[in-house]
């Protein structure tokens, strides 16, 4: 096992257990089996469904406050299970080269944290 792969158990095993930060193991599989993208896809759903069976089992734990969609929705770290279309979609080339594609995400992603932010207070979500 070289240095790197060394690397990748140490800091996936104290994110696992330690719960550190889950989205660094995360990107620690995507980096791992870069350009081998069926065994990309295979650890991250394996990773989500190890999460998610770790959230059924924490559920237990505070079972009279929350329901069970409301501990899954707080607690949702396994919904990272969502990327594997977008990587196995992915072919490889580069987008269109555009002012519309270079800037649109410059432009929209306030927008969507400020629409978040008045629907929050429309509603009354805090």
């Amino acid at each position: 096992m070289d240095f790197i792969h060394s690397c990748f158990f140490i800091e996936f095993s104290c994110n696992i257990f330690g719960r550190r930060d889950i989205l660094t193991a995360y990107c620690f599989i995507i980096l791992f089996f870069y350009g081998n993208k069926k065994k990309q896809c295979l650890s991250i759903g394996l990773f989500c469904l190890l999460l998610l069976i770790k959230t059924l089992f924490s559920y237990q734990s505070v079972l009279g406050d929350y329901t069970l969609v409301e501990y899954l929705c707080y607690n949702a770290e396994y919904l990272m299970v969502t990327a594997i279309p977008l990587i196995l979609w992915y072919d490889g080339t580069r987008g269109a080269k555009t002012l519309v594609s270079k800037y649109i995400f410059y432009v929209a992603y306030p927008i969507h944290l400020w629409l978040l932010m008045i629907l929050s207070h429309a509603f009354g979500i805090r």
